[in-house]
């Protein structure tokens, strides 16, 4: 039986959970705005970063987070108690408050999702402009590109073109949906944004 590999922080035998630190110190790193990705890096370590480099970054080039990133790749920060946007900061710093509590950060490169914290990048925008932004950069999860999609544009293309000439139920069959999905892509509920999005 293969021997459990250990934490890679000093003195710990604890066995690895993630990014090859045990449990607590994967916690501390995350609390931490830590790398996790190997022995750590000290704490105050993201908020210099922010200072030193992101604050001074005067080039048009993505300059990217070396530090903790959620789980769709945008930089966080843990900032009076909480896990921050580092984005947000910025945004805030380059162009004041957000207008509303609904104002996303913006990146006008299109890879705040790899880590991109150019404050240059960054404008206020609401959800629908940031999700315009996503279309417009091939970011959006939209369509066949979200994880649970079963079906891609030719086949939603196809469903209506078929619901020209044959019943919901048979072309529900062919496609292994259920009939209300089927009526949903033929009357435009669903995949609104792909064009013939209506039965003619």
């Amino acid at each position: 039986m293969t021997k459990a590999m250990t934490c890679c922080e000093a003195g710990c035998t604890r066995p690895v959970k993630c990014r090859n630190l045990c449990n607590a110190h994967y916690q501390q790193a995350l609390k931490a705005g830590r790398k996790t990705d190997g022995p750590g890096t000290n704490h105050g370590a993201p908020l210099l970063f922010i200072e030193e480099v992101a604050r001074r970054w005067d080039r048009d080039e993505c300059l990217l987070w070396p530090f903790s990133t959620s789980d769709s790749g945008y930089a966080l920060v843990w900032l009076e108690g909480r896990m921050t946007r580092v984005s947000r900061i910025l945004c805030s710093e380059e162009h004041g408050p957000a207008p509303s509590d609904r104002h996303e950060a913006a990146h006008g490169c299109g890879k705040g999702h790899r880590g991109c914290i150019n404050r240059h990048h960054l404008r206020w925008a609401t959800p629908s402009e940031n999700q315009a932004d996503r279309i417009r950069h091939g970011t959006s999860n939209r369509g066949a590109r979200h994880g649970l999609s079963k079906l891609s544009t030719n086949d939603v293309r196809r469903i209506r073109e078929l619901a020209r000439t044959r019943t919901r139920t048979a072309i529900a069959d062919e496609f292994g949906l259920s009939v209300s999905t089927v009526c949903g892509i033929v009357n435009g509920k669903s995949w609104a944004w792909l064009e013939g999005s209506a039965c003619r």
